[in-house]
């Protein structure tokens, strides 16, 4: 399966972590931080036994503390962590202190988050210059898990000073305005949460298979150009950017199903 750009976050049960999967997403998040849709470490653990290869298993999470994200660490097997931006020093101690209590850890990749405040196209500026180009990041509004859309005007102005290739856009996305946000912000990937729940925590497949339908339909017509492009030539560009974009979002799920972090340093992401 080619796997849509989409991380269905906010799972909390078997059921809708397979509907995730089973939809297209190339990941899925699990929050283990105060909200809602919070599930234990425990939890965590077994959902993510549930998850299929190449499929990114992120745990979200606010206000970093080193011990609390060292335990999750060394019981759950996540591929990556979604933090604030600045936490991203407590993660590079967190790693180091898990390593030591599980050798056999798993690599696990940091996705710093942004949030739509006045001073975004500030930290961007400052943050970017020490990234790879490869890293993903994630924008999104000012409040976590309120459902709350970013000004997408302002985004995209901070992105524009600060060009970024992987961006990952969250905040207030649903599958009926996917499409408006991929045509202004060209995102490598999207996330969503409540946009498909029939009620705060509670996810409804039918909307997860809607959401990742429309938000495969509109990013793969962003990658390509109308006027570049028509018939038979249209549709090989349609599928070469799907790979493309495939490719670069799978990267990291593809290295951690062999990678194991064997030192204190934190892999590379």
């Amino acid at each position: 399966m080619t796997r849509a750009p989409v991380k269905v976050c906010g799972l909390s049960t078997s059921e809708h972590v397979r509907a995730a999967c089973e939809a297209g997403a190339v990941a899925v998040g699990f929050v283990l931080t105060q909200s809602v849709r919070r599930v234990t470490p425990e939890q965590a653990a077994a959902l993510c036994e549930l998850v299929p290869a190449g499929v990114l298993r992120v745990g979200v999470f606010r206000r970093l503390e080193v011990g609390e994200l060292a335990t999750v660490l060394a019981q759950v097997p996540l591929t990556h962590v979604q933090a604030d931006w600045i936490d991203e020093p407590v993660f590079d101690e967190a790693i180091a202190e898990a390593v030591w209590r599980a050798p056999a850890m798993r690599s696990v990749t940091f996705i710093p988050v942004f949030r739509d405040v006045p001073t975004l196209r500030i930290d961007l500026a400052n943050e970017a210059s020490t990234w790879p180009a490869a890293r993903l990041i994630l924008l999104e509004g000012p409040d976590s898990g309120m459902g709350r859309q970013p000004d997408w005007g302002r985004l995209a102005r901070a992105l524009d000073a600060t060009p970024h290739p992987r961006v990952m856009l969250a905040g207030g996305l649903h599958a009926g305005n996917v499409a408006a946000a991929v045509r202004l912000l060209s995102p490598a990937m999207v996330d969503v949460s409540s946009g498909v729940e029939s009620s705060p925590g509670v996810k409804d497949p039918v909307k997860i298979a809607e959401f990742i339908l429309a938000a495969r339909a509109a990013m793969t017509s962003s990658a390509i150009t109308p006027s570049a492009t028509s018939g038979a030539e249209s549709a090989a560009a349609s599928g070469a950017a799907s790979g493309a974009r495939h490719d670069i979002l799978t990267r990291d799920a593809d290295a951690t199903t062999s990678h194991r972090a064997s030192s204190v340093d934190r892999p590379t992401p």
